[in-house]
């Protein structure tokens, strides 16, 4: 009986820490929307609203720093992924002559058409 009222106590606790992300996570699951939102005019009091009015525990200041965080955390990965594109690209050995030797001229061309009709 006992292990059955430590393991709810501990389960309550669990959640209650749990909760404090869950505004974090809440905000960054939805920041495409909240973006989009911004960027049509609403202001961030506005967003603020709507997510107390969800029962999303947070402050305004708190969101404000969500966001921020969230848009450089946003912009580091979009720097990574052209970083990497440009790296990928700096490792390809192409040699010069490369297309030249893959197509044809066209006299090349009207040889293998004569031949051909022959």
């Amino acid at each position: 009986m006992l292990q059955d009222e430590q393991f709810t106590n501990d389960i309550k606790q669990l959640i209650q820490a749990k909760q404090k992300q869950s505004a974090f996570v809440y905000v960054r699951n939805h920041l495409h929307l909240i973006e989009q939102a911004l960027n049509e005019g609403a202001k961030i009091s506005d967003i603020y609203d709507l997510l107390k009015k969800n029962s999303i525990r947070i402050t305004l200041p708190t969101l404000r720093l969500y966001l921020y965080r969230l848009r450089n955390s946003n912009k580091k990965i979009a720097k990574n992924k052209n970083d990497d594109k440009i790296q990928k690209l700096n490792n390809i050995d192409i040699e010069p002559n490369f297309i030249k030797s893959q197509t044809p001229n066209l006299e090349e061309l009207s040889k293998a058409f004569q031949n051909k009709n022959k």
